[in-house]
């Protein structure tokens, strides 16, 4: 009786551990053919034809299994054509003036995703936006000559767009540390930088500036004095004010000429 007893014992040991195996291999494999459908978009993106990438695309993403997911007790709403705009909307807000315009594109929708597009404007490709009718997440972007975004490029205009919610509920932090981080990337000492009279502006087409007034340590230890700044998501839009070349004080420096698109409309002022 003690034998048949630890043996039923270790057998049901077992089957937890296949059970939790399983579980890991899946989570594996979902992570893998998630960076995998990255990869294989971007090989469509290449495709010159226009009718074969679109293909290519299209059948790309309608492969893709959908995650399991827990089960409920009740199925969610059926997704419909103005809320699956709306998703797209928040990463590209170009879009919100048009959102009428939105319409279902039934040859790209599939069981798993609506497809939503917007009438082209003059010179452009006309925009798709496909939305997963269950995660009610935007899984497909084509704004630039019917190529896809990538997964990168789709989390970049997630994030944006929480800063954009952020800055807009008079939140600016999450916006406000990554900004910074931007601007001190090429400072010799960017622990070192202290700020004043921040604020966050917005440009006519919707991208949020940080702008005010930096301090930092140059490579001798010694701060350099306060100098006016703008600073965004990237790196590359972000600058500090510098000197005009003594050659041609008349010219504006690039600074100069930025800063009045970049810092005129203010939103939220930022405790330093």
């Amino acid at each position: 009786m003690p034998v048949l007893l630890s043996m039923l014992g270790l057998l049901g040991g077992l089957v937890r551990l296949n059970f939790i195996f399983a579980i890991i291999g899946l989570m594996c494999s979902s992570s893998l053919y998630a960076q995998s459908l990255d990869s294989r978009i971007e090989s469509c993106n290449k495709i010159k034809n226009s009718k074969q990438r679109l293909e290519c695309i299209k059948s790309e993403v309608s492969a893709t299994p959908t995650p399991a997911k827990a089960a409920v007790s009740q199925a969610p709403k059926a997704l419909q054509l103005p809320e699956a705009a709306s998703f797209c909307e928040r990463l590209l807000p170009e879009l919100k003036p048009r959102h009428e315009l939105a319409s279902e594109e039934m040859t790209r929708s599939t069981d798993d995703a609506m497809a939503v597009t917007w009438p082209p404007l003059e010179g452009k490709a006309p925009t798709v936006c496909l939305v997963d009718r269950q995660a009610r997440t935007v899984s497909l972007l084509e704004i630039v000559s019917g190529k896809a975004l990538s997964t990168a490029d789709l989390a970049g205009l997630e994030q944006r767009a929480r800063f954009r919610e952020g800055v807009e509920s008079g939140k600016p932090e999450e916006f406000v540390s990554f900004a910074q981080k931007m601007l001190t990337r090429s400072f010799k000492d960017p622990a070192s930088a202290v700020y004043r009279g921040m604020f966050v502006s917005k440009t006519a087409g919707g991208l949020l500036f940080l702008c005010g007034e930096v301090n930092a340590k140059n490579s001798y230890g010694a701060y350099v004095g306060f100098k006016r700044f703008y600073a965004t998501h990237n790196s590359a839009l972000s600058d500090v004010e510098t000197e005009r070349d003594a050659r041609f004080p008349q010219i504006p420096t690039v600074f100069e000429s930025l800063r009045p698109d970049y810092c005129s409309k203010k939103i939220v002022d930022v405790v330093d």
